[in-house]
């Protein structure tokens, strides 16, 4: 989903940078550049690649995609879902101008750049760069990102594409997957098992007994001393030390079997 793709990253293989590429952008060629805004040459790039037919980059990102690439055509004589969908793709960015608004307002790119070593380029989805936009502008974006990922990653500079989805909890999702493997569907907790007097025991880094999910308003914690009338941490052991690293993952998974935010 066009919502979860905050960014995607390309990685340039070593080499592809060159002394002018690096003054051409404003960068030292003797030093390696981060965080360059590189936005204007980017959509300047983007749209001299699209709505042309006669654009001979056109057909080699439509070729590199094997679901539109003659090769497919060849196998295939009746079109699979899959390949329709790609086509469909790329006629609407190659041949129209229904991405140049998305590839002109809605994208913003940053280049770490080096001449010796890879260079990334970063592009930062904005859905609402230039106003909310309905459900059909959503998937007019949705294809277009789509369209410029594939492309981009098969071009001859980029060595990998990584999508950077946005991060959020999926606890309720492990909960159901964990209980009937439906969706939504919480077998245990309908029936009432819920953990509650349970004790499981963790070994991992440590966790941190300030976090809200385990802090003791009446008893603290101690060390080395199980006391099960205790809010949630009956017992700790610091077999290293008496306490976890920044964002550790001792407390990670503590959180996930028992963690409840102090009342």
């Amino acid at each position: 989903k066009i919502e979860e793709l905050p960014a995607a990253e390309f990685y340039l293989a070593p080499g592809s940078v060159d002394d002018d590429d690096m003054a051409g952008f404003g960068a030292d060629p003797d030093a390696d550049a981060a965080n360059l805004d590189v936005t204007g040459f980017m959509t300047e790039w983007l749209l001299s690649k699209t709505n042309n037919v006669g654009n001979e980059t056109t057909s080699v990102g439509a070729e590199n995609n094997y679901w539109t690439s003659s090769r497919a055509a060849k196998v295939d004589e009746e079109a699979t879902g899959r390949a329709r969908f790609w086509r469909d793709v790329f006629e609407l960015v190659h041949k129209t101008d229904r991405c140049d608004t998305t590839y002109s307002t809605k994208l913003q790119w940053t280049a770490s750049l080096s001449t010796d070593d890879f260079s990334v380029l970063t592009a930062k989805y904005n859905e609402t760069a230039g106003g909310e936009p309905d459900d059909g502008e959503k998937l007019l974006d949705q294809w277009c990102v789509v369209a410029l990922i594939a492309s981009l990653a098969t071009h001859p500079d980029v060595v990998a594409a990584e999508i950077k989805p946005r991060l959020g909890p999926k606890n309720v999702n492990a909960a159901w997957l964990t209980q009937s493997g439906l969706e939504n569907r919480f077998q245990w907790f309908d029936n009432g098992l819920d953990g509650t007097g349970q004790i499981v025991a963790v070994s991992d880094t440590g966790i941190d007994p300030n976090n809200c999910y385990f802090w003791d308003n009446e008893k603290g914690l101690q060390y080395d001393v199980l006391d099960e009338s205790r809010r949630k941490i009956a017992e700790y052991i610091p077999f290293v030390n008496e306490d976890d690293y920044t964002f550790g993952h001792g407390t990670h998974v503590a959180g996930t079997i028992v963690g409840q935010r102090a009342t």
